[in-house]
C-alpha cells in the first residue's frame, strides 16, 4: 500500500514538472541516476494468467486443511497414549477421550464452509504486489515514451564496469602475494648479486673401479688369478655464458687408464688395456644466435709403455703416438629448456694435424710416420660432434665423434659412454670406442681390417663435483 502511495506522489510530481517551462533532469528529482534496461510493449503482464474456478479453489484448499487437522489430531492421540503409559494413575488423562474429541472435530470440519481465500481467488498480498509492479512498469514506460529527456542514463550508454584482475595461481603469483622479490633478469643478461657472480663453471669427476679374482692351481675347471684396475678423470671448465653471452670458451682435460694382471705372460706381470691422456679446447665469438666463429684444439697421447702379450716389442709409449689437431671454423650449440640435452657441432674447413712418435723402439710406420722422422704434418679439414643426454636423474649418455681428412687419408673416432650413478659414490660405466683409419695395416686383423674397437665395462666408486650458477 505504501508503494502505491509513493508512485502516486511520483506521478503527480512528474505532471507538475511537465507543466513547468524549465525542465529539470529526472535525476535531480529522485537523486538518480535512473537506468532504463529496455523498452516493453503496452500489455498487461498478467493478461495470460488463467484464473481457476472459485468453487474448485475452495474444494482444494478445504481438503488440504482437513487433512492437516486430521494429522494433528492423530498426533495428539499418540501423545496421550504415551503419557498414559508413563502416568497410568493420572485422573485428568483418564477423563480426556481423544477418540471422542477427534470425531467431534471431524464433524466440525464437515460443517465448515469458510473458504480459505476470501473474495477473489488470488490472495490479497499477491494482488497488492501485482498493482505495485504494474504501476512501476507503467510509470517507467511513460517516462521512456513521453519524456525521454528526463532519463539521465541508458543501459547501453553505461561504461564498461571495472573488473578485478584475474588471480595468478602460479608459483610466481604466490611469491608476488608474499611480497618476495622475483628475479626478472633474462638468462643472457649479466646480473651482479651480493655474493658475486660466477664467471667460470667447473665440472670434476673421478672414478676408480677394481676387479679381482684368485684361482688355485688345482682348481678343477682351470683358470688364472688376476687383478684389474680402471681409473677415470675428467675436469671441464666453461665460461659462464649467462654473463658472457657472446663469448664461448671450454677447456676439458681427461685421462682414462685401465690395466690388468697377466700371470700367464712370460715377460710382463701386467698389460695396459687403455691409456689415454687427452686435452680439448674450444673458443669462439658469437656470429648469430647459436652459431659461433670458433677455434678448436685437440691433443692426445698415452703415459705408459705398452706391450703385446708374450712379447718384448714395445707398441706404444709417451708421445708415441702423440697427436695435435688445430681447427678454424664454425660451431653450433643448442640446449633444451630443461637442460637435459646439450648438442655441440663444429666444422673446421681449415685444419692442421700433427702426428708425433718420439720413441725409437716403437714402429713409426703404424702411425703413418717415416722411420727417419719423428713428426708428420697434415693439412685438411675436421668435424666434431658432441652430445650429452641426461636420460634420468642417475643415467647419462655422452658421445663424441671426431673426423679428420687430409684429402688423401681419413680417420675417425667415435666414443660412447653410459654412466649409471647409483648414489653419490657408487657407479657403473660402459665405455665403447670405435676408430677407423684408412692408413691402418689390414693384415694385422683380417676380420676388422681398418676398423678398431675397444669396450670396457666397470663398476666401482666415483665422485662428482659441479659448480652451478
Amino acid at each position: 500500500m505504501r508503494l502505491t502511495i509513493l508512485f502516486s506522489i511520483l506521478a503527480m510530481a512528474l505532471t507538475a514538472v511537465a507543466q513547468n517551462d524549465t525542465i529539470r533532469p529526472y535525476t535531480d528529482m529522485i537523486g538518480g541516476p535512473w537506468v532504463i534496461y529496455g523498452y516493453r510493449p503496452i500489455v498487461n503482464p498478467y493478461a495470460d494468467i488463467e484464473v481457476p474456478d472459485r468453487t474448485e479453489m475452495k474444494r482444494i484448499w478445504g481438503d488440504i486443511g482437513k487433512q492437516r487437522r486430521r494429522e494433528a489430531l492423530q498426533l495428539e492421540r499418540l501423545q496421550r497414549d504415551s503419557l498414559l503409559e508413563a502416568y497410568p494413575d493420572s485422573l485428568e488423562l483418564l477423563l480426556w477421550d481423544p477418540i471422542t474429541s477427534i470425531r467431534a472435530r471431524e464433524a466440525d470440519l464437515e460443517r465448515e464452509a469458510l473458504p480459505i481465500v476470501k473474495g477473489d481467488v488470488i490472495p490479497e498480498w499477491l494482488s497488492e504486489w501485482r498493482r505495485t509492479t504494474a504501476s512501476q512498469y507503467n510509470t517507467m514506460y511513460r517516462m521512456m515514451v513521453e519524456r525521454p529527456d528526463f532519463i539521465g542514463y541508458a543501459y547501453w550508454d553505461l561504461p564498461v564496469p571495472p573488473r578485478l584482475p584475474e588471480e595468478d595461481l602460479s608459483f610466481r603469483g604466490m611469491l608476488q602475494r608474499m611480497h618476495i622479490p622475483i628475479d626478472d633478469t633474462p638468462q643472457q643478461m649479466a646480473v651482479e648479486n651480493d655474493y658475486g657472480r660466477i664467471n667460470w663453471l667447473h665440472s670434476f669427476n673421478t672414478a676408480l673401479q677394481l676387479s679381482q679374482a684368485y684361482v688355485s692351481k688345482n682348481w678343477y675347471q682351470g683358470g688364472s688369478s688376476y687383478l684389474a684396475v680402471l681409473f677415470n678423470f675428467l675436469w671441464d671448465v666453461q665460461l659462464n655464458q649467462v654473463y658472457h653471452p657472446k663469448t664461448m670458451f671450454q677447456s676439458t682435460l681427461s685421462y682414462k687408464f685401465s690395466a690388468n694382471s697377466t700371470p700367464d705372460d712370460q715377460y710382463h706381470k701386467y698389460s695396459i688395456a687403455q691409456d689415454l691422456f687427452q686435452y680439448n679446447l674450444r673458443a669462439g665469438y658469437q656470429a648469430r644466435r647459436n652459431w659461433y666463429y670458433s677455434f678448436t684444439t685437440q691433443f692426445k697421447t698415452q703415459l705408459f709403455n705398452s706391450y703385446p702379450a708374450n712379447s718384448e716389442t714395445r707398441s706404444a709409449s709417451f708421445l708415441s703416438p702423440g697427436e695435435l689437431n688445430l681447427g678454424l671454423g664454425m660451431t653450433y650449440t643448442k640446449e633444451n629448456e630443461k637442460k637435459t640435452v646439450r648438442f655441440v657441432a663444429t666444422i673446421a674447413p681449415l685444419s692442421y694435424n700433427l702426428k708425433i712418435c718420439t720413441d725409437p723402439k716403437v714402429d713409426h710406420a703404424q702411425f703413418g710416420i717415416d722411420a727417419d722422422r719423428r713428426t708428420k704434418s697434415e693439412i685438411g679439414s675436421n668435424a666434431e660432434v658432441t652430445l650429452l643426454w641426461k636420460i634420468w636423474d642417475n643415467i647419462t649418455y655422452s658421445t663424441r665423434l671426431f673426423l679428420f681428412t687430409d684429402y688423401s687419408s681419413f680417420q675417425g673416432d667415435w666414443e660412447n659412454t653410459f654412466n649409471f650413478q647409483f648414489n653419490r659414490f657408487f657407479s657403473t660405466q660402459l665405455y665403447l670406442h670405435l676408430r677407423y683409419d684408412s692408413t691402418a695395416d689390414s693384415s694385422i686383423s683380417p676380420d676388422w681390417k681398418k676398423w678398431m674397437m675397444k669396450e670396457i665395462l666397470s663398476v666401482g666408486i666415483s665422485y662428482t663435483f659441479n659448480t652451478k650458477i
